[in-house]
């Protein structure tokens, strides 16, 4: 008898654990969300310097067709200006797939990005966004 209120006791502990667990996750994805959604805007205002600072401050940005890198801040806001240059009318949009949590501080994002141009065709591509929670702030 002992062992069942001892097993009921443990179980009542997970449910209320794991819940709690996944009521902060659906708040870090919001966070994630909102944040995407954030720098959409950013992007759409040519405002790299903005950008950047959503990157960890030792974070890598990979170029999808040259593999160069940019690493940290300053050197991420000076891709973006690069990429910027001659794309004035360029609009991003995405649409996120997933936001799979690899630990409680660190989530995997997965969508598409469309950046529409003026009179040229629209890039569509996949891209994969991790990001890093740090000192409670999500990057």
């Amino acid at each position: 008898m002992q062992t069942k209120h001892i097993l009921s006791a443990f179980v009542a502990a997970y449910l209320i654990a794991t819940s709690t667990v996944l009521a902060d996750q659906a708040a870090d994805e919001a966070t994630i969300r909102a944040n995407a959604a954030k720098y959409v805007e950013l992007y759409n205002r040519r405002d790299s310097k903005s950008m950047a600072t959503m990157w960890s401050p030792d974070a890598v940005y990979i170029d999808d067709e040259t593999g160069e890198r940019a690493i940290g801040h300053d050197a991420i806001a000076k891709q973006l200006d690069y990429e910027f240059a001659g794309a004035e009318d360029a609009k991003l949009t995405i649409q996120i797939d997933s936001v799979d949590f690899v630990s409680p501080n660190v989530a995997v994002e997965k969508g598409t990005a469309e950046v529409a141009y003026g009179k040229l065709p629209t890039e569509k591509s996949e891209y994969t966004a991790v990001h890093v929670r740090r000192d409670g702030k999500w990057f």
